[in-house]
């Protein structure tokens, strides 16, 4: 952490009021006190179901030495220990967020914003990769949010260095308060489809949503992917009278700044070819899948922007890993058979993503699914569901489990649709799904296994292979 973290600049970001002046100088920032606090600031987080209130003293113990508290009577215990700095604020989640940005602005960090219905962790994850020539960092997890984004800028520790930032939303207003917060030097959708219909209500309203990074970063450099409906239109509507862009295409070969193909698709690599910054080269990628080729296109692109030349991006792109939980392989070696896992979350684009590569990489014989619900869909979850058993269908797999509340439509669905594959399903995760899944087993199968986060399919893969991930 950087040497600006002092008791001065504390009070003068949060304009609070020091109830107690100990320690005047911190080595970080905290909200939860069951992560490393010691000689950091403990900055009191309420929320609908918690309240870091509750846990000043457990921050204590472990060596917190400031205190940002909202709540005067619940903080008394601290002021006994006059070595402690504590300081008042209305709002402690307020404080937070005009500390990190007052950080971000005298440490001149360089922010480059990515949001989009899905490949947000992928495409920051591949362009951390490509950015090492630069000073940058990543946001930790998925750092996206009204909490997330402020503790990800108070990670950077050097100055003038880029931070790769996640841009998250389920509600109106979240993406354009967010991007006014970190004042982006880049700006990037990956893509845009159905996610966060419960909050979000439509597509157009998800593309109005992320619009927004746009539109709130005048200055930036603006990059669009021209491969997906409603980031085109975007294109079109903002990106051709913006002074400062770059796009990135598989089919616009003429235009796209970025544009890459598949030359060759296995299940654990694939070859591509193309040109990036009018260099063009081929290179292997150990990743198959159209999403994250296009995931890969815009961290090139970013790349691109950040200045990194595009000999050398071509150089770093065999580099380029999958996040934890995102078209993951494991092999299970006494079976002789192989597990496609990418349940790390899940709507209708990642899902078509997720089915388009399990056509390419396994025969129709060879393929058993495990798939769960895709949440937030909001009034339109049947449909989507529904649409899901059909493309299911199209692949005709020789084994489904199914793990979730929308099973009935999708059997129904199936069957309307001919599915002759064994079923199971179930509300929640168990045992028998894993052992009809053994049953079923052959040499040579691969299990591909896709469901939204909360579904917590990695216990399938505990199961399995041992593996603990998440």
């Amino acid at each position: 952490m950087s040497s600006l973290l002092s008791l001065e600049f504390l009070l003068e970001a949060s304009q609070a009021v020091c109830l107690q002046k100990g320690q005047t100088n911190f080595s970080g920032v905290s909200t939860d006190s069951r992560q490393e606090v010691k000689d950091k600031v403990f900055i009191a987080l309420k929320g609908l179901n918690f309240d870091g209130h509750d846990f000043l003293d457990q921050a204590q113990n472990k060596g917190a030495r400031a205190f940002i508290v909202s709540h005067k009577q619940k903080a008394q215990k601290l002021l006994k220990n006059e070595k402690l700095t504590v300081i008042y604020v209305p709002d402690t989640l307020k404080a937070l967020q005009n500390i990190a940005q007052l950080y971000a602005q005298r440490m001149q960090i360089k922010t480059v914003a990515v949001t989009g219905s899905c490949g947000k962790s992928t495409t920051k994850t591949f362009a951390q990769t490509l950015f090492s020539p630069a000073r940058s960092f990543a946001s930790p997890k998925s750092y996206n949010n009204f909490i997330g984004l402020p503790l990800s800028l108070l990670r950077v520790d050097k100055k003038k260095s880029f931070l790769i930032q996640e841009l998250g939303t389920n509600s109106p207003g979240e993406i354009s308060f967010l991007t006014r917060l970190c004042r982006p030097v880049i700006s990037a959708v990956t893509m845009i489809g159905p996610s966060h219909l419960e909050g979000l209500g439509s597509v157009e309203s998800v593309a109005g949503e992320k619009k927004q990074i746009y539109l709130k970063s005048p200055k930036a450099l603006w990059v669009f992917n021209r491969d997906n409906f409603w980031t085109e239109k975007l294109f079109q509507e903002l990106g051709l009278n913006h002074s400062s862009v770059l796009s990135f295409s598989s089919h616009h070969k003429k235009s796209a700044d970025v544009c890459l193909y598949f030359l060759k698709q296995e299940a654990r690599f694939s070859l591509i070819e193309g040109v990036i910054g009018g260099e063009k080269s081929k290179a292997k990628v150990l990743f198959s899948g159209q999403a994250n080729l296009e995931n890969l296109m815009c961290a090139c692109a970013l790349a691109l922007g950040a200045g990194v030349k595009p000999q050398k991006i071509w150089s770093l792109i065999p580099q380029c890993e999958l996040p934890e939980g995102r078209g993951q392989w494991f092999r299970l070696k006494n079976l002789k058979a192989d597990i496609f896992f990418d349940a790390y979350n899940a709507n209708p684009s990642s899902m078509d993503f997720f089915l388009q590569t399990c056509k390419k990489i396994a025969p129709a014989g060879k393929r058993l699914f495990v798939i769960g619900d895709m949440k937030e869909l909001g009034q339109d979850s049947v449909f989507y569901h529904q649409q899901l058993a059909c493309q299911i269908a199209l692949l005709n797999p020789r084994f489904i489990a199914y793990i979730g509340e929308y099973a009935c439509f999708v059997k129904e669905q199936l069957k309307q649709n001919n599915f002759k594959g064994r079923w199971i399903s179930s509300k929640i995760y168990n045992k028998k799904i894993v052992s009809a899944l053994k049953g079923e087993l052959r040499a040579g199968d691969i299990v591909a296994v896709k469901a939204s986060r909360s579904l917590k399919l990695e216990k399938l893969l505990f199961d399995l292979v041992g593996r603990k991930i998440f």
